[in-house]
């Protein structure tokens, strides 16, 4: 899919609840309801019975004729050869919805609209005045007070405060849209610093009481801003939302201040948050950068590109750190960026790190570090009992898709070695193994729509969690992207379990995760074809009745391994192994039944 990273996300979302897919499509193609659908004759092949279908209340279109899937987006960029930006604006004068100005929405190459520039170089103006009154508020009032002890705790001082341009917003609903009033509404709201009023009219002031901490762009020019919270508000930290000038996906905090560190270290330290950038950078190590709050992207890598191919991934140690490292792995993998993951010793984080251990003892952890592959084996072999069989079986089936994305041969061979050592099997076991599937993602066939075929739990578990976003929240913890043996619905669960929120439309915003126009086809067949079968009655109970049957599946992978081993050690009389098989398969049964006696 086209790049629209640089459009607001929000943006998008809103124009997608508002468009009619049937209004939109209907002008191209005549449409009939039938059920609950509407069908019509295929616009993209010659046939004379119908069997384009389009599905209203998901916002998704299917040909079951030629396979052809998407949503209202697509559509326009299929039929009349838009570019994703020409297709949202054209969605966005339809629904109503105001676009900021200029018309190059993707900021790949800078507008020639001179109305434009001029209104987002206001943008900038505006942002920067913004940061020194926030910087005065901190430094120089009675009201600052709080947030000042709050930075001597953190051990910052004034140089650093003085360095990031610290601030620091006061209480108030509209101390800063009064204080620039010079503004309008319009540029405001733009700006992200003000919010609407969803009752009276209005506006008031998104930071309040919080300290202020200015987002830059690479160029060192202010584009946002991240707050936070001084008490016990929620959330803690609150960034400004995606505007024209900013995308959380498409900056790197501090990026502007250590790319050229970066480019002479060789290697950039990747860690989450303000503060651990601003305490490591503070006290001399000056490659670092960091995410806001966002899983790390294809377009942060393509950020560092120029400057390095090495990066440290240091993130918090928690569970939650650790999959967030493990998620990495895909992008990584198709890129020319290598990356290894440092463990800080008891859980610290960057910024506690460096005040505890030192800017040494902070440096030596980065010598310890262990590649990211090797990271990611080792936490799966962490998690199995490898002198259980089963347990063997199930840890090789979690590391060769893993083996089969590392193009280079030697590397692969190296690693396959690696992994046989650690699940205690040959080398030449695993390569038989490895020999059954694809060596790499580029020697994956191509697979259409019509004649792929996954399991059909996987299918339905993803159609209904989709259908109905509510319940990914409900069996969040549940859901894991090894229970699936398709790659494309696994990649769509991983990337939905990765939003920060579910919109009803999930499963067109589904269809725009995915880059290959073959397996958004196949995504949209699916959600066509079985939308149908789920109602407000039945769908948790489709979903919980899937997961615990992909859950059994995994487990029951070991049986076959397991029987033809019990005929072997029986018909070589050797009862005791026989007995200890037996067992295993005994234990499998007891593991399967636990399963279903949970409710």
């Amino acid at each position: 899919m086209e790049s629209k990273s640089y459009i607001p996300e929000n943006l998008i979302e809103e124009i997608r609840q508002r468009a009619s897919i049937v209004e939109v499509l209907s002008e191209y193609v005549p449409l009939k309801k039938v059920g609950g659908n509407y069908k019509g004759l295929c616009p993209f092949h010659p046939e004379k019975t119908p069997s384009f279908t389009v599905n209203p209340q998901k916002g998704i279109f299917h040909c079951f004729g030629c396979g052809v899937g998407g949503n209202v987006f697509s559509f326009l960029m299929k039929h009349k050869q838009y570019t994703f930006p020409e297709a949202v604006e054209l969605l966005a004068k339809k629904t109503g919805v105001r676009l900021p100005p200029g018309r190059d929405l993707t900021r790949h190459a800078p507008t020639t609209d001179t109305k434009a520039l001029e209104f987002q170089e206001k943008l900038y103006t505006l942002h920067r005045e913004v940061a020194y009154h926030f910087h005065h508020y901190l430094v120089g009032s009675q009201e600052g007070i709080v947030a000042r002890e709050y930075l001597k705790k953190r051990g910052l001082d004034e140089n650093v405060i003085k360095s990031f341009l610290l601030g620091y917003a006061p209480p108030g609903w509209d101390r800063l849209r009064r204080k620039f009033s010079e503004y309008s509404d319009e540029v405001l709201l733009a700006a992200g610093l003000v919010i609407q009023r969803e009752k009276g009219g209005g506006y008031y002031d998104r930071f309040r009481q919080r300290l202020m901490i200015p987002i830059c762009d690479d160029k060192g020019r202010v584009i946002a801003f991240g707050g936070r919270a001084l008490g016990e508000e929620e959330p803690k930290y609150l960034n400004s939302p995606e505007t024209l000038l900013f995308s959380k996906r498409n900056t790197l905090f501090g990026l502007h201040l250590s790319k050229e560190e970066i480019r002479r270290e060789g290697s950039a330290i990747l860690v989450e948050g303000y503060f651990d950038f601003i305490m490591p950078f503070s006290r001399g190590i000056k490659n670092v950068v960091a995410t806001l709050g966002t899983s790390l992207t294809a377009e942060h890598l393509r950020l560092l590109r120029p400057y390095t191919q090495k990066v440290y991934l240091v993130f918090d140690p928690d569970v939650a750190g650790v999959k967030a490292v493990q998620r990495t792995l895909d992008l990584f993998l198709s890129s020319d960026i290598r990356a290894s993951v440092v463990s800080l010793p008891g859980g610290r984080d960057p910024d506690v790190a460096v005040r505890e251990l030192g800017v040494e003892g902070f440096k030596d952890c980065l010598k310890s570090a262990k590649p990211l592959v090797d990271f990611v084996i080792d936490q799966i072999v962490a998690r199995w009992d490898i002198t259980i069989l089963d347990n063997q079986i199930a840890c090789v089936n979690e590391i060769l898709p893993i083996l089969s994305k590392i193009s280079h041969e030697v590397e692969r061979i190296e690693y396959l070695k690696l992994a046989a050592t650690k699940i205690q099997i040959s080398d030449q076991a695993l390569l038989e193994e490895l020999k059954k599937i694809s060596f790499s993602r580029s020697e994956t066939p191509k697979i259409t729509s019509k004649k792929r075929r996954a399991p059909s739990r996987e299918e339905y578990l993803v159609a209904a969690l989709l259908w109905k976003p509510d319940l990914i929240v409900t069996f969040k913890d549940q859901l894991d992207p090894a229970y699936f043996t398709d790659p494309v619905l696994k990649k769509v669960i991983s990337e939905v379990l990765a939003l920060e929120d579910y919109p009803s439309s999930l499963q067109s915003k589904a269809l725009d995760l995915l880059d290959r126009e073959e397996d958004r086809n196949y995504l949209s067949s699916l959600f066509v074809k079985l939308n149908r079968s789920f109602t407000d009655e039945n769908v948790q109970i489709i979903v919980s009745d899937c997961l615990k049957r992909l859950k059994e599946f995994q487990l029951r992978s070991s049986w076959p391994a397991l029987t033809r081993q019990m005929l072997d050690t029986y018909q070589k009389k050797a009862i005791e192994e026989t007995i200890l098989l037996l067992e295993k398969k005994r234990e499998i049964v007891r593991k399967t039944k636990e399963i279903f006696s949970k409710e």
